[in-house]
């Protein structure tokens, strides 16, 4: 593929490898797909009128969304199906959100040892890269291997997955057992 701007591909150089970038353009991926996915719930439990939910979810991210969904389902009665398996959901899709936050918005970096061994000929460095966040109350460091952060790819899409049928769990009025009762299970 030719460069995007002659004689300054370089601008898109990462210090990251392939093995690397792939499974963030997954987690990227997965969570727009997850945030969609949630807001559909969130707007079917809001009102049976699509259009009503659409309005109310429109523009909210996924924290704010699982708030919002959270009330509504807190109306209904305990034990609910729809309660259960939105809570247990939500709770998923928070952890894995937050964790794709901190894999997303972090600055990634290669130890020191990866660029002396390329310097000496060697071997570069192979294990895990390291994420830097800063926040308010200082930096924090994760090392995520490449495994690491495709689990995390995969946690969005099983949610994800779940979410939607959730989705049609709420449309339908009731679910069929033998289908959805994986849901109300612990894993």
């Amino acid at each position: 593929m030719p460069p995007l701007i002659p004689d300054q591909e370089w601008v898109l150089r990462t210090w990251l490898d392939d093995d690397h970038l792939v499974p963030l353009g997954e987690v990227a991926y997965w969570s727009a797909r997850a945030e969609r996915t949630l807001a559909l719930v969130v707007s079917l439990l809001i009102s049976r009128e699509t259009e009503n939910g659409v309005i109310a979810t429109n523009g909210l991210g996924s924290h704010s969304l699982m708030d919002l969904g959270s009330r509504f389902v807190a109306q209904r009665p305990e034990g609910d199906q729809v309660r259960v398996i939105y809570k247990r959901q939500a709770a998923a899709q928070k952890q894995a959100m937050e964790t794709r936050n901190h894999l997303l918005h972090g600055e990634w970096i290669r130890p020191a040892e990866h660029f002396s061994a390329k310097r000496r000929g060697g071997t570069p460095w192979t294990g895990p890269t390291f994420e830097i966040r800063t926040r308010s109350s200082g930096p924090s460091e994760r090392k995520f291997t490449v495994h690491a952060v495709r689990r995390v790819a995969h946690d969005l899409a099983l949610t994800t997955t779940r979410l939607l049928a959730l989705f049609n769990v709420i449309e339908a009025g009731r679910a069929t057992p033998s289908i959805y009762a994986h849901l109300t299970e612990e894993d």
